[in-house]
């Protein structure tokens, strides 16, 4: 009996310096009086599974123009380059002599529009316009029309039109 109970304070004192682990896959004897430990495995929970979230559409509100925010489209009459033209003479970017042609647009998003014009002997002018109420505001016009107001408050097709990333 002394001799069992030497065995087993020797293998708990065994099993607590290695920390708990066994080093090698123990040998029965048949000296221990010890039941074995049962082996058991790891099985997954229903709160093991990894939770998956529902898929979120977004539909964001339509615009008073009807043109959706996150893309930008031929205007379709709504906007023209005409209107777009008086604004900026009206705004003393251009004189009654210049004569633009359109490169480009006007494209809309939301409210907002974006033109590029060409004008000879000068650079593209991009422009970027809003349409508040019955008549269009100029935000900026320029050769990087990206201020920080348009990267604040347009519209991603705005910005992804702009290529203001």
């Amino acid at each position: 009996m002394r001799v069992r109970m030497v065995a087993v304070a020797l293998s708990a004192a065994a099993l607590a310096a290695s920390g708990g682990c066994a080093q090698s896959d123990p040998v029965d004897d048949g000296s221990s009086s010890l039941p074995a430990a049962p082996v058991v495995s790891p099985t997954a929970s229903p709160d093991d599974e990894p939770t998956v979230e529902p898929t979120r559409t977004y539909r964001p509100n339509p615009t008073p123009t009807g043109f959706s925010e996150y893309t930008a489209v031929a205007c379709a009459g709504k906007v023209s380059a005409d209107e777009i033209i008086q604004l900026l003479r009206r705004q003393s970017v251009w004189d009654a002599s210049v004569r633009p042609t359109v490169k480009t647009g006007p494209l809309c998003s939301g409210t907002w529009q974006y033109t590029v014009f060409d004008v000879s002997g000068h650079d593209p002018l991009e422009v970027v316009t809003e349409r508040q109420g019955n008549g269009l505001v100029l935000i900026t016009a320029g050769t990087n029309p990206c201020t920080a107001r348009v990267r604040g408050t347009a519209p991603p097709g705005i910005l992804d039109a702009l290529k203001c990333g």
